[in-house]
């Protein structure tokens, strides 16, 4: 979907405000908990643990930060991946990382509530509700006044650590890091996959990059000096806590921050530190509700969620829909959840995020298109882009089962929400860009060794095809269509007709009234088997009489050990009945190929517009076409809609490959492409001058198939011309795994 002046965002964030916020989604409750936890496993090895992990988020940062400089929008990593990998991808991290700050943000007010406690003893809940509010209210009036508050709170933070850190390392004792390593090198990598969730947020501030003054130089100074300031500034924390006490002292707390400055500072020590660990969490809260929401305006933009989510204050220019629903989300767990066992189980997630960031930028890098102008380059490429992948992907396991089946889990369900909404989005991503052009070159190197005409799939056995008759009238295009791939294959043809079974005998008399349907099927059996005599083809002719017919169907083509089935389309029943409760069925557990064929009034075909395939079954779509006009007399034309992204070569591959079909092909064939995004309405209207069009079924999942259709169903449903809609069968003889897939996918395979 289209932006529109009505709904664009506000560039107003300076660059100290995207420092602060950078760095405020990473100061979190975290570096006040998670030193003891470390401490504990490692010893004063978590010194190196969190360097480690931090050197491993700075690869990540570099490779963010060309990404937002080249295509600085809202939305953050959901926008670089969407543009990059692809919108199921984006939505998978849109999803994924709207969730992970949500819960984060959660976490954070639940956090500040108990900081707040000790000055206040009040009800936790009802202030961390307060805060969300209040926040939310603050964000509304605008991202530069949200920015403001981030640079005092941040500010603040920063003075009480730095005299914390600066007081403390006048204060070591370095008997107390003596063994350095104690439980070895092992204990101090698994502990940088444990404190890896404290760098989790550097990447939050691309959310709000359309927000940003002068984006594409202040976002990758922002996020890489506050990477590197967050670096020094854990590890100096680190140094601090190990060097005032056994390593064994702050294993037993769950706040060794705090009773370090105890230690050396007093109880006004304690107590400022305590009010820095208030700072820190509402400061996390702040980042969050500032940074989220954007990820809903972003996927509302696109389409991948409602378009009301992307509206801006007419004054604020905000995204006040999006803050709102944030809020409420956030305001729902505290009070319904337990919160701070979840937060876990987002942060996971985002070293995914992490992983699919780094393959973004190989990817652009080796594709190189043109729209991408990038202001900064991360140094070391590809190495460091390698190590980043590499070492995200390897601490998901380290973090435990929980969030590993937690991120299985995002990942799927953002998949599932892309297929369902996927109409209404645009695939304009580099990844498809690339996808393209290796399908178009797979296709003319296999168009090379295309066979002319259909291969018995049963060796030494005779070709049968099955011509099933659903209408009540004699259609001759569609019995032609059936001697046609019948004879080019030395075959038989079996045509069978359901009928109702017979009556219950106080209803036998209206047989007298309408007449008898097994009378009409005989009639009719018996005038295909004569047409099909006169074009040269043995017919036989089976009424059956049942009311499942699916599944009798199903039995009569293993019976019969039928290669293909043909049948018509009803008009009356309705795209979903013809085509995905029957023949749908049918196709997930027959081991024949399937044709469909809609007729368009009974016009003579001599003239036929093939939608050019593409895919591992283009052979047999383009031999189907080429036996039914050799037959016939007909002329075809191979015809391609092109996406306007086409880079020249693509374009150049495209043209050879319909070439090389057309040469195939035993009758005269032409070619001819159009550029354009509107596929099935150029289908259409290119078909008008051809009195057949062949394509291919297109591949989809069967939910959403039956829900809203299918490209081939719309194709089918709009056109006038006579069309002939075919579908490879499932392989005999495939894994049980890959019989999985058959059932939940369509098994196409076709690039539309």
């Amino acid at each position: 979907m289209k932006n529109t002046i009505g709904k664009k965002l506000k560039r107003n964030v300076s660059f100290l405000s995207a420092v602060s916020v950078s760095m405020g989604t990473m100061i979190g409750a975290g570096i006040f908990v998670l030193p003891g936890i470390a401490m504990a496993k490692a010893g004063s090895g978590a010194i190196i643990s969190f360097a480690i992990a931090g050197f491993v988020a700075l690869t990540t940062a570099l490779s963010a930060s060309e990404l937002v400089s080249g295509m600085p929008k809202a939305g953050g990593s959901y926008h670089i991946i969407n543009r990059s990998l692809g919108p199921a991808l984006g939505s998978v991290a849109g999803w994924g990382s709207w969730v992970g700050l949500v819960l984060k943000g959660s976490f954070a007010v639940v956090g500040f509530a108990y900081y707040f406690a000790v000055f206040a003893p009040v009800s936790i809940t009802i202030t961390a509700v307060v805060a969300i509010i209040f926040l939310a209210f603050i964000n509304i009036l605008g991202a530069k006044e949200s920015g403001m508050a981030q640079v005092l709170i941040v500010a603040s933070l920063l003075i009480i650590l730095s005299v914390f850190t600066g007081w403390g390392l006048s204060e070591v004792n370095f008997s107390y890091y003596e063994p350095f390593i104690p439980y070895g090198w092992g204990s101090v990598f698994a502990v940088a996959g444990l404190v890896f969730v404290s760098y989790v947020g550097l990447i939050k501030i691309l959310a709000i990059a359309e927000e940003i003054e002068s984006p594409r130089e202040t976002i990758p100074k922002a996020i890489i000096l506050s990477t590197v300031l967050i670096i020094v500034l854990y590890v100096l924390i680190m140094f601090v806590v190990a060097g005032v006490a056994p390593h064994g002292f702050f294993a037993k707390t769950d706040t060794p921050v705090v009773d370090a400055a105890r230690i050396f500072m007093g109880n006004t020590g304690m107590a400022v530190l305590v009010f820095a660990g208030l700072l820190a969490t509402i400061s996390t809260g702040n980042a969050v509700i500032l940074c989220s929401p954007r990820y809903l305006f972003a996927m509302g933009r696109d389409g991948l969620l409602p378009e009301w989510l992307s509206e801006v204050h007419e004054r604020f220019h905000t995204p006040y829909k999006s803050i709102l629903v944030t809020a409420g989300a956030m305001i729902l767990l505290v009070i319904f959840v337990d919160v701070m066992g979840l937060v876990k189980l987002g942060s996971a997630f985002n070293l995914i995020i992490f992983g699919l960031i780094n393959i973004s930028v190989m990817l652009i890098r080796h594709n190189k298109p043109l729209w991408f102008k990038p202001s900064f380059r991360s140094p070391g490429y590809p190495f460091v882009q390698i190590l980043g992948l590499f070492s995200s992907l390897a601490l998901v396991p380290a973090m435990g089962l929980m969030p590993t089946i937690v991120c299985v889990l995002f990942f799927v369900g953002g998949l599932g929400w892309y297929y369902l909404w996927r109409d209404r989005t645009e695939n304009k991503s580099v990844a498809s860009d690339i996808s393209r052009t290796i399908k178009t070159k797979m296709a003319l190197w296999k168009a090379n060794g295309f066979a002319d005409g259909l291969e018995n799939e049963k060796d030494g056995e005779s070709y049968k095809v099955l011509l099933l008759l659903r209408g009540s009238k004699f259609n001759k295009n569609l019995i032609s269509i059936a001697c046609s791939i019948a004879k080019r294959n030395k075959g038989t043809i079996l045509a069978v007709k359901v009928v109702e079974p017979s009556p219950p005998k106080i209803f036998r008399f209206l047989r007298t009234v309408f007449g008898s349907g097994s009378r009409r099927a005989d009639k009719m059996l018996v005038q295909v088997e004569r047409h099909c005599q006169k074009m040269g083809v043995g017919a036989e002719g089976k009424a059956i009489s049942t009311h499942i017919s699916k599944r009798r169907i199903l039995e009569v083509i293993k019976e019969e050990s039928c290669n293909l089935i043909i049948t018509e389309h009803i008009e009356e029943l309705g795209k979903i009945e013809t085509l995905e409760n029957v023949l749908g069925w049918i196709m997930q557990h027959a081991f024949c190929d399937v044709v469909v064929f809609k007729d368009g009034g009974g016009k003579k075909i001599k003239n036929m517009l093939v939608s050019t395939p593409i895919g591992p079954y283009a052979e047999f779509t383009v031999s189907v076409a080429n036996t039914v006009a050799e037959f016939l007399g007909a002329k075809i034309t191979f015809f391609r809609v092109i996406n306007p992204r086409a880079n020249k070569e693509e374009v150049k591959t495209i043209e050879e490959y319909q070439k090389k079909l057309a040469s195939n092909c035993s009758v005269f064939a032409d070619v001819a492409a159009r550029k354009s995004l509107k596929l099935v309405d150029e289908i259409v209207r290119e078909t008008e001058k051809f009195d057949l069009l062949v394509i291919s079924a297109s591949g989809d999942w069967v939910f959403k198939s039956i829900v809203f259709g299918s490209i081939s169903d719309e194709v089918v449903e709009r056109v006038k011309s006579s069309v002939i809609v075919i579908r490879r069968g499932i392989p005999k003889h495939i894994s049980w795994l890959r019989r999985v897939r058959y059932t939940i996918w369509r098994p196409s395979k076709f690039d539309w």
